[in-house]
């Protein structure tokens, strides 16, 4: 799982770097929440929820980045 919450926080620092709320202050608070999940799930303190017990919706998403964009089914 290692390999998975090193890609997690990545993807939060990006989103954080990228200022993606438009908001810097709100922007912080939420990827600081976000991390410290990630970590108390690295530390085994929180366990995923399978994606079916979530009750979410199948929607599409579109992914942007400064190399690429890409459209997933969450």
């Amino acid at each position: 799982m290692s390999e998975l919450h090193q890609k997690a926080e990545d993807f939060v620092l990006c989103a954080m770097a990228d200022d993606t709320c438009g908001d810097s202050v709100e922007n912080h608070e939420i990827g600081v929440f976000v991390l410290s999940l990630i970590h108390s799930h690295k530390k085994g303190q929180l366990s995923a929820a399978p994606v079916d017990e979530l009750n979410i919706k199948t929607m599409p998403v579109v992914v942007l980045s400064r190399r690429a964009c890409q459209e997933l089914e969450l």
